[in-house]
């Protein structure tokens, strides 16, 4: 499940939400960004409400960016020259369709495997993490990624306890097990303390 960042927000709304610099700090956590982008006399500019700071086309032709134009001009810059970056145009919609073909979905809406799901609060995240779409924009993208790594570790919990009761093996308590992932190590090795399993491998 892919994770996007609402305008470039990393622990909840602040004031530089949607700004280049913190933009750029959401793509150096590694994170995918949506941007509110509008257009003025040719001009791109980024801005929810206003055209806050402008900004050169090369910075929103990115494979990485959801673009979400703001007014028909910005909508139309975005048509009609090559951009690498998902746009899409949408105000209260439950669902609007990206140039990718990807279902940008409001909040609580149904999902399927090309949903786009916002969650702009942590209660949201969770349950969004529950519907498994293609990807969520929140604004908590750390908080997100916390949650999914968890419930990762949690089922590969319930497996390794799997594993441990066909190869009747005694299995270790969930912090162990945390601890030994953390180490590099897999459920095999654990339970069969083989050195020489590919996971330990450089």
């Amino acid at each position: 499940m892919k994770i996007i960042s609402h305008r470039g927000n990393l622990e909840g709304p602040c004031p530089e939400e949607n700004s280049s610099a913190l933009i750029s700090k959401a793509l150096e956590a590694g994170y995918e960004v949506e941007i509110d982008v509008r257009s003025i006399e040719g001009k791109m500019y980024l801005g929810h409400d206003t055209p806050d700071e402008e900004v050169d086309v090369s910075f929103i032709n990115r494979y990485d960016f959801w673009v979400h134009a703001k007014n028909l001009e910005a909508m139309h810059a975005l048509t009609e020259s090559y951009f690498r970056c998902n746009y899409f145009w949408h105000q209260q919609d439950d669902f609007a369709l990206t140039s990718g073909k990807y279902i940008w979905t409001y909040p609580g809406k149904e999902t399927c495997n090309k949903t786009i799901l916002v969650a702009l609060t942590k209660e949201e995240v969770d349950a969004a993490i529950e519907k498994k779409p293609f990807a969520i924009c929140t604004d908590y993208p750390n908080y997100a990624k916390e949650v999914m790594n968890r419930k990762e570790v949690e089922r590969r919990y319930s497996s390794y306890v799997e594993l441990c009761v066909i190869e009747s093996a005694p299995f270790i308590s969930y912090a162990e097990f945390c601890h030994s992932i953390k180490n590099g190590k897999c459920e095999y090795c654990i339970i069969l303390k083989d050195t020489n399993c590919d996971c330990t491998q450089a």
